[in-house]
């Protein structure tokens, strides 16, 4: 807090920790402030100590354990782990940092759904194109700001100036009360190129790839459009084919925005950089974020289809 004061989140099934903070039979969360965790420590290390002296009395051994040598003990036993988790850690953070781990990461996401020319490609009744190349409104400048998704923005344009499609459809909402959705800024930055606005349809409510699948197909379904080619980048493509493939489409991968490089350098593989480790953290986001969405059920079909 502001005012200085440090509070901890406390999770755990242990009866005694829960009698001792008070949880109920569920094991909900409470917080504890820095005193109450060292209260909650040093009343398991009493009751660890009764343990032991409990022990001792039944085997009929002489050694009888003292606080302070509990204390010595434990203090030990946790600094070891301590160091172990911090390695663990430094080590974990140097190996995204690098190339070898940022593609270790990156590679099979995006060796799975590899770019393809527009003659190459379909033609499809609608493009779809997924939030995620535009920061926000910035401060100073107009619009928003494009980041290193952008390319989304750029393929889903070159794709219907190709004429792979006769609608494109910019899915994104926003987090933020009062902010720009997406895909307004996605429809200003495309009309700013030349695009009529009368061919962008704008999908305004969604606030993840779950709801970039729901929020679509209840724009689309309407309009009897079945199959779309979908824009996204490639690591994010696994994921987001899965949902809208759920929501009933018919769905034709067109992945950009690439990350893993051809060729390294002049950075050597072995050394740290920014941008390896925020390609390693995209990669992990959207390891999790599969897997979640798995175990969630959110690839299961669609009740109505």
């Amino acid at each position: 807090y502001d005012d200085g004061r440090m509070v901890y989140k406390v999770w755990t099934s242990l009866p005694r920790l829960k009698n001792i903070l008070g949880l109920d039979n569920e094991g909900h969360v409470t917080l504890l402030s820095a005193a109450g965790m060292t209260a909650l420590f040093d009343e398991v290390m009493q009751e660890r100590i009764a343990e032991e002296m409990s022990e001792s009395r039944r085997t009929g051994s002489n050694k009888h354990p003292n606080r302070a040598s509990m204390l010595s003990r434990w203090t030990r036993m946790w600094s070891s782990i301590d160091r172990r988790l911090t390695l663990s850690a430094v080590l974990w953070l140097y190996f995204c940092s690098t190339e070898w781990g940022a593609s270790t990461l990156m590679t099979p996401l995006e060796a799975a759904y590899p770019a393809f020319t527009d003659e190459e490609l379909p033609r499809a009744e609608a493009i779809v194109v997924l939030g995620g190349a535009i920061n926000g409104e910035s401060r100073f400048g107009q619009d928003g700001d494009l980041n290193h998704a952008s390319d989304r923005l750029w393929r889903a344009a070159s794709l219907y100036l190709a004429d792979k499609a006769p609608l494109l459809v910019l899915s994104g909402g926003t987090q933020l009360e009062g902010e720009l959705p997406e895909s307004h800024l996605m429809a200003e930055k495309l009309a700013s190129i030349g695009l009529s606005r009368d061919t962008l349809v704008q999908e305004s409510e969604s606030r993840n790839t779950r709801e970039n699948g729901q929020q679509t197909h209840a724009l689309l379904h309407q309009r009897g459009i079945q199959h779309i080619l979908l824009v996204t980048s490639a690591s994010h493509m696994r994921r987001a084919s899965a949902v809208f493939v759920a929501q009933g489409f018919a769905v034709t991968a067109v992945a950009t925005d690439h990350q893993t490089p051809l060729r390294v350098g002049p950075v050597p593989s072995w050394l740290p950089t920014v941008e390896r480790l925020g390609r390693s953290t995209r990669a992990i986001h959207e390891w999790v974020g599969y897997w979640v969405y798995d175990r969630l059920g959110y690839f299961a079909a669609r009740a109505d289809d």
